[in-house]
């Protein structure tokens, strides 16, 4: 059964202030703005970095951050993985997802990358041609039936994935990624996806008829996944993450100058939480966010200043 959802049964609570972190106390986790990081990954190794990414663990005990830099030639990718106990620097690939044991859910080997030319003149060339995407499970997708780049699921094992020859988006699991088992019609985008027990939530954009943001719950049956819920959010855009217990959406709202909010799925409820920030905000927990803003603040301390 399909149920929608009217934005008019919505409560919104407007303020002229920025708020304080979404805080989550029965799972004591709390929203957290993810600064630009830049200057502490250079410092760490050295060299300038790029394509600075962020990923979190189902429960926001990790935060996984990605990067490359050069090295030589050739760019050097790497993973830092904040915990509780401290930041690890992990090897990695040109594109990486983790699950909560720190395992590789996908990544892509096989193509090649390198550096030509030095200081302004230097180019960044890539070749994935004869690449793929590698499984967990040891299944391989090539890179090139792949028309965007692979999207992980929070909590559970499944990817979403868009091949070149079919026609839009498809959720299936690791061990069989071209066979859907869940296919969200008409969506172009998605912008992620969480896994419970008993369910897949998943955060996407439409722009037919005209440009929507809509939360889907897929409900797990003895024939598979069934749409239970079909949640339009006419006045969001993107989103930045979710919590699959309370319910809690951090969705930025339309326009160049857009606040974002915190809206939950189960209320229908949003409050306004301040302008958008420009990075990712994600729910983690307190002493993962007091590590990295310890290290942060190492990382600007001058050798010989009090």
């Amino acid at each position: 059964m399909r149920l929608v959802f009217s934005i008019a049964f919505e409560f919104v609570a407007l303020c002229t202030c920025a708020a304080g972190p979404v805080q989550i106390p029965g799972e004591e986790v709390r929203s957290k703005p993810l600064p630009y990081l830049g200057e502490f990954l250079k410092a760490r190794v050295h060299a300038p970095v790029s394509q600075i990414a962020f990923q979190r663990d189902s429960t926001g005990s990790k935060l996984f951050i990605s990067f490359f830099y050069r090295k030589g030639n050739e760019p050097a990718h790497r993973t830092l993985i904040v915990t509780r106990d401290g930041i690890k620097e992990v090897p990695a690939y040109h594109i990486v997802e983790y699950d909560d044991q720190e395992n590789l859910v996908f990544r892509l080997e096989g193509g090649k990358q390198w550096y030509e030319g030095e200081g302004r003149s230097t180019k960044f060339l890539s070749q994935f041609e004869e690449a793929n995407y590698i499984f967990k499970t040891g299944a391989s997708v090539p890179f090139k039936a792949i028309w965007a780049q692979i999207k992980g699921v929070s909590g559970g094992d499944f990817v979403l994935l868009k091949f070149r020859e079919k026609p839009g988006w498809i959720v299936s699991t690791l061990e069989n990624p071209s066979q859907p088992i869940i296919e969200p019609k008409g969506m172009d985008s998605p912008e992620c996806a969480y896994a419970t027990a008993d369910s897949l939530i998943i955060f996407g954009t439409w722009r037919q008829p005209e440009f929507l943001t809509k939360c889907l719950i897929y409900r797990k049956s003895s024939d598979g996944y069934q749409l239970s819920e079909e949640i339009p959010i006419p006045w969001g855009s993107d989103v930045y993450d979710f919590n699959v217990k309370t319910g809690d959406a951090l969705i930025t709202g339309k326009g160049q100058f857009s606040s974002y909010y915190r809206f939950n799925i189960k209320t229908k409820r949003r409050s306004r939480l301040g302008f958008s920030p420009s990075d990712d905000v994600l729910f983690l927990k307190p002493d993962v966010i007091k590590a990295l803003d310890e290290a942060l603040k190492d990382s600007r301390k001058v050798p010989g200043k009090r």
